[in-house]
């Protein structure tokens, strides 16, 4: 097993981390402009961090042609340190910018070269000729080889402009519009001359909706029991052992899985609390239901093989369905950007498949249909597409 250093070990980062990092967005909405008039490449994308289910299509972002691209395939020797993975991804072109939740926020920079222009729109920006970015590298050490992590700039801000030197040779602005838990919502121009200046007309600004924060996984953990006798003598202490190893397994789902073998310890974690049939886990599960792990070669092409909260859930039976339904109802699919719906739908998908894996067919609509009927008018969206997602489930 090859090691997974600097920006894997950054990029794979679990949802404890992340979710905390949603939970400090700000109140007020965020606002972006307007770039119509901007004859520059631009674009505005959903930046998702590497441990996300978008992620296996793409978290890269090329400026010259706007692509997110994923991880570029290697046959043969697999790269071992940082330094490989960037020299891959210059090689092959394979994008400039990608985003991590961590440490705040970080941007991290294909070129190793990326500046903080402070607070301002992009606008702002065009009456000014920038000098190239310096070099940039991690201030905490996160390698194997206890290096530093080149390109990568911690601490990035919601509302601030970065000039990033593209892979090319080029250069782009960019302007984080919000942080968004494990995605970063930015703005960019891209300037193909290859010089440092960009002519950016004003345009009006736009508010930006905030996304809805879930709540911390860690709050849907139970507090343990007291300890529990090494001799197991009676059902209670039976039942206690249970619940002792519920909530020690619940922490396990909440922590961060960086590596290989703690993405391994937290999808054995989900499987075992469906074996339980622990119905307290539940809430938990559905709040994970988006984490991606291939665990099962068998399962490599299904939902199952890929998201082990799926099939814990299935297994937690009736709790494990009514938690998804109610999930389903929490869900907003209007007044969002084409990267946001993709996300929604696809996390849409999943609690689908789980109600429809507990209940059958005819009683999942049954209970979609009733639930519905329950919730305001402005949610008919969400349900019409629930229907119609349980019509296509396998």
């Amino acid at each position: 097993m090859r090691r997974q250093l600097g920006f894997c070990v950054l990029l794979a980062a679990g949802a404890a981390v992340v979710l905390g990092a949603a939970g400090a967005l700000a109140e007020e909405a965020a606002v972006k402009e307007n770039l119509a008039a901007c004859k520059l490449p631009h674009g505005e994308v959903l930046l998702p961090d590497r441990n996300t289910p978008e992620a296996h299509t793409g978290y890269i972002l090329r400026f010259s042609d706007g692509a997110v691209n994923p991880n570029p395939k290697v046959d043969g020797k697999q790269p071992e340190s940082t330094r490989d993975i960037l020299d891959l991804w210059r090689s092959r072109k394979t994008g400039d910018l990608i985003y991590s939740p961590l440490e705040g926020g970080c941007f991290g920079a294909v070129s190793g070269r990326l500046s903080d222009l402070g607070s301002g729109f992009l606008y702002e920006m065009s009456s000014r000729r920038f000098d190239r970015p310096p070099p940039v590298q991690s201030k905490k050490e996160r390698s194997g080889s206890g290096e530093p992590t080149p390109g990568l700039l911690e601490g990035v801000e919601d509302g601030h402009c970065y000039l990033v030197e593209t892979v090319d040779g080029k250069f782009a602005l960019v302007r984080l519009v919000q942080k968004q838990g494990r995605y970063a919502l930015i703005q960019y121009v891209y300037q193909p001359t290859g010089e440092p200046a960009f002519d950016i007309p004003k345009g009006e600004t736009i508010k930006v909706q905030p996304p809805r924060v879930p709540p911390k996984p860690e709050d849907l953990v139970p507090p343990p029991p007291a300890s529990v006798p090494g001799k197991v003598t009676d059902v209670p202490t039976l039942l206690e052992i249970r619940q002792k190893m519920i909530a020690e397994l619940m922490a396990v789902v909440v922590k961060p899985a960086a590596t290989e073998k703690e993405k391994r310890g937290k999808t054995e974690a989900i499987l075992a609390l469906g074996k339980l049939r622990a119905a307290e886990a539940a809430p938990l599960l559905v709040q994970e239901i988006e984490y991606f792990h291939l665990y099962g070669m068998s399962l490599a092409d299904t939902i199952e093989g890929s998201h082990p909260c799926v099939p814990a859930l299935q297994e937690i039976g009736k709790p494990g369905s009514l938690a998804a339904l109610a999930a389903v109802a929490q869900l907003r699919l209007d007044g969002l950007s084409a990267e946001q719906t993709s996300k929604a739908r696809f996390r849409l998908k999943l609690l689908v498949t789980v109600i429809k894996g507990v209940e059958g067919r005819d009683v999942a609509e049954f209970m979609i249909k009733a639930k519905s009927a329950e919730a305001p008018a402005s949610s008919s969206a969400v349900f019409d597409a629930t229907l119609k997602e349980l019509g296509s489930a396998r």
